[in-house]
């Protein structure tokens, strides 16, 4: 997402994690093991992720700006 002013510009972004909505993105077994590692234990949902965007370009985050909401149930701290 990104705003322009007349002195700046918003930028924000989403770091999404696994849909598991998605069978083309991997299969079953993989996405259940890789779930396994994540904190929540699932990815997220299409509607969490949407609802992570919609936030974004809410009045309530007018004022975040150059951030990375991370939507991936803990995920990105995980290490292998």
């Amino acid at each position: 997402m990104t705003e322009h002013t007349e002195r700046a510009a918003k930028v924000s972004g989403e770091s999404i994690g696994l849909d598991p909505d998605d069978p083309d993105f991997m299969s079953k077994v993989l996405r259940d093991a890789w779930g396994a590692h994540i904190p929540l234990r699932r990815g997220a949902t299409m509607e969490e992720m949407a609802a992570a965007a919609c936030f974004l370009v809410s009045e309530p985050a007018s004022f975040i700006t150059g951030a990375c909401l991370r939507v991936d149930g803990g995920g990105a701290g995980i290490t292998f």
